[in-house]
């Protein structure tokens, strides 16, 4: 049956406060207050996410309560209390961020034991690999894999390139234009990444979430992450005249 314009109205009305409404009682918790979780927490916000923001030392909250429209917490990330308060029982997104990779890994089981969150990523800063449970749905990864992996479930940012490069390590952020025509009208699956990600695809003035379906036209720009010869591999099946 076709709406009538008012049905349509109210429907489309309806459907745009269920969407604000979702967002507005399903938070993101991140976990660790130094200055990239604070980047990360104000853009967030700016994408019109709730953030609530935990941190167990007092001067790193201090310095994040001055944010504007983020809930911070100064409190212990592996007390259950502590997680209420911050909206786990409703987060769909918890991200562990602290300095230590084994805290990231508890918090993240902690949460996962006791609360129903769609998405659990802990940090890891080592390069050591970490076991988890095959039952478990955390998520491990290096920082800079995982803002970027956060964003793609949110909007695409420009602003978040800076934060990107802010934590490249072993891994590094490249962006890279296809222009050979071997690749035009290809799949993104058909290319071989290796280890490396694709973030975003910019294709003119937008920017896109692509999928291994996603048709690579002339022009279309690839943020990638990925170690040196990765980045290598991917820009030599792209690129001419890199």
């Amino acid at each position: 049956m076709v709406k009538a314009p008012f049905e349509q109205l109210v429907a489309g009305v309806y459907s745009g406060f269920l969407s604000r409404l979702f967002v507005a009682t399903h938070p993101i918790i991140l976990v660790g207050a130094d200055a990239t979780g604070r980047l990360l927490a104000t853009e967030l916000v700016t994408a019109g996410e709730r953030v609530s923001l935990i941190n167990i030392d007092s001067e790193a909250c201090s310095c994040a309560s001055k944010l504007p429209g983020i809930s911070v917490l100064c409190g212990d990330a592996t007390n259950l209390s502590t997680l209420k308060q911050a909206g786990a029982e409703h987060a769909r997104l918890l991200y562990a961020a602290t300095s230590k990779d084994e805290v990231n890994l508890r918090i993240c089981r902690i949460a996962a034991e006791s609360f129903h969150i769609p998405r659990l990523v802990a940090r890891t800063i080592s390069e050591t690999d970490v076991a988890i449970p095959e039952e478990s749905h955390i998520e491990i990864l290096s920082t800079i894999r995982a803002i970027a992996t956060i964003f793609k479930d949110v909007s695409p940012s420009r602003n978040l390139l800076p934060i990107l490069k802010m934590r490249e390590g072993v891994e590094r952020v490249a962006e890279v234009a296809v222009d050979s025509p071997v690749c035009i009208g290809q799949t993104l699956g058909r290319i071989s990444l290796r280890d490396g990600i694709v973030v975003w695809l910019r294709r003119g003035g937008d920017l896109i979430v692509p999928e291994l379906s996603t048709e690579l036209r002339l022009g279309d720009v690839l943020t990638l992450i990925g170690k040196e010869e990765t980045i290598v591999h991917i820009r030599d099946q792209l690129c001419v005249d890199c």
